[in-house]
């Protein structure tokens, strides 16, 4: 009886809906629940509690006695399935941080140094609004960050969140400087 409540919890819990689209994220328990909220994207998804039977465009599940890296996917799911169904945005795949009240827009694949140098430039002083997704009102071309703590790689696996964004308002781009990763071994320039 227990475990049936906290079956039906999980999966009602979980779905949302953005434009139309329907992403499911099943849970082990209801306990895990605080942690989707607290894991849920900033924009793009309205989270509702369904009981129908509608089948959801995209499903997510995490594992019982799920770890940290089971977490970062299920979050990464969730983001990327928002991004696909905002409304009036655009989310490009790029980190920005704002600079005299601009927006100096990092686009780049993921390893290509977007969250590295949105830390980079906030110990610097700017105001990072993102280190993931861009935000660009289609009417207006303003441009905001997707805000939520910075996802920093760890060499060891997994990753930690840096508390460097901040939520502000949109503003005018000043910058597009497109990031890209360049894998050399140190000892070809030095030898």
């Amino acid at each position: 009886s227990q475990a049936r409540s906290a079956r039906s919890a999980s999966a009602r819990a979980a779905r949302r809906c953005g434009r139309g689209g329907r992403i499911a994220v099943d849970l082990p328990d209801a306990d895990a629940l605080d942690e989707l909220v607290r894991r849920w994207p900033p924009h793009g998804l309205v989270r509702i509690e369904a009981d129908d039977d509608a089948p959801p465009d995209r499903r997510t599940r995490l594992a019982a006695e799920a770890e940290v890296p089971a977490w970062d996917r299920v979050e990464s799911d969730l983001g990327l399935f928002a991004a696909e169904h905002l409304v009036d945005l655009v989310a490009v795949h790029a980190a920005v941080a704002i600079v005299d009240g601009r927006a100096l827009v990092l686009p780049g694949r993921s390893f290509a140094g977007k969250t590295t140098l949105a830390l980079a430039l906030a110990r610097a002083g700017a105001t990072v609004a993102s280190d993931e997704y861009t935000l660009v009102d289609a009417a207006s071309g303003l441009v905001r960050g997707w805000a939520r703590p910075a996802r920093v790689r760890l060499a060891e696996g997994g990753s930690r969140r840096e508390p460097v964004t901040a939520d502000v308002a949109p503003v005018p781009v000043g910058l597009v400087a497109p990031l890209r990763m360049q894998r050399r071994n140190i000892l070809d320039h030095h030898g």
